[in-house]
């Protein structure tokens, strides 16, 4: 998992993000005189400008951060999780908690149909897994929202780590994951309620409870980056994808330096976030 930042470290990405935003979108400089816009056709634009620069130092973010920001537990600090896990909610041996969520985007002219969702708007998938601290230690993003979500973790990275016990499950540890996900040695989901014992009800109450976790983190991420709560402003499916997983590493960095926000989540798994985002508001999971 990543380690702790230090003030370095914070200023390091910051610091990226304010070079990235003053580079224009095609990547000169805008002191440049033979590429500088007048002083009124620049008040005209400086809005949209201002805008595209900022989702141009995300992608940056993504392309330069991701792998030291989202990393897979292993080892020593696999151990770390376990414990934190089984400390917070008593469930033993987790690894991580699963779920996927929706991030809504423009209507697509190509296939638009495949990317409506379930929820009747076009969207992409963003797979997730994160710690008990609700920190994100997987994130897939790519998927067209048509496709359900059993499908998506079929198809993913997600699904080539359980068939790598050795390397990804750490003494026989486990995903916590809902109905969407398949029962695996490697993944536990709860008990369908079909007449359920007492036991099986104490079971899938435990395993809820644990998995708020995931909840959590994704309530987090987009009330950190409303955007998300909107309509992406991208076209192009890789910078979207790039952009979704540029928030993820930013929601990391937030966690590591104890930049905290309060998220309520429900048991109904909704996220509820604080503010002006209205109690019960659809976060797109």
């Amino acid at each position: 998992m990543a380690e702790e930042m230090s003030a370095d470290d914070v200023l390091s990405v910051v610091s990226s993000v304010i070079i990235c935003s003053q580079v224009d979108v095609d990547g000169e400089d805008d002191n440049d005189e033979t590429s500088s816009l007048s002083s009124s056709s620049k008040e005209d634009s400086s809005d949209e400008e201002s805008e595209m620069r900022t989702l141009y130092a995300m992608l940056m973010v993504n392309e330069t951060r991701a792998p030291r920001f989202i990393k897979w537990p292993r080892r020593e600090e696999a151990t770390r999780v376990i414990k934190e896990f089984q400390r917070a909610k008593g469930f033993p041996g987790v690894i991580g908690a699963a779920n996927g969520s929706f991030i809504q985007i423009r209507a697509h002219k190509k296939d638009a149909a495949s990317y409506i969702c379930r929820k009747k708007y076009p969207a992409i998938h963003l797979q997730a897994v994160c710690d008990a601290r609700s920190l994100f230690t997987y994130c897939y993003a790519g998927h067209v929202g048509f496709v359900h979500d059993a499908r998506v973790f079929r198809n993913s990275p997600l699904a080539e780590f359980i068939q790598r016990p050795d390397e990804y499950f750490l003494s026989n540890s486990y995903l916590l994951g809902d109905a969407a996900y398949t029962v695996h040695p490697h993944v536990m989901i709860p008990f369908r309620d079909n007449g359920l014992t007492v036991r099986q009800k104490n079971f899938n109450y435990c395993l809820s409870s644990t998995r708020m976790a995931i909840e959590r983190a994704l309530g987090l991420l987009k009330v950190r980056f409303r955007i998300l709560l909107d309509c992406l402003p991208l076209t192009d499916i890789t910078k979207i994808t790039q952009f979704i997983v540029a928030c993820c590493v930013m929601h990391n960095i937030c966690i590591l330096s104890n930049d905290n926000v309060d998220v309520a989540v429900c048991s109904s798994n909704e996220n509820v976030a604080p503010g002006d985002i209205a109690a019960g508001a659809d976060l797109g999971n």
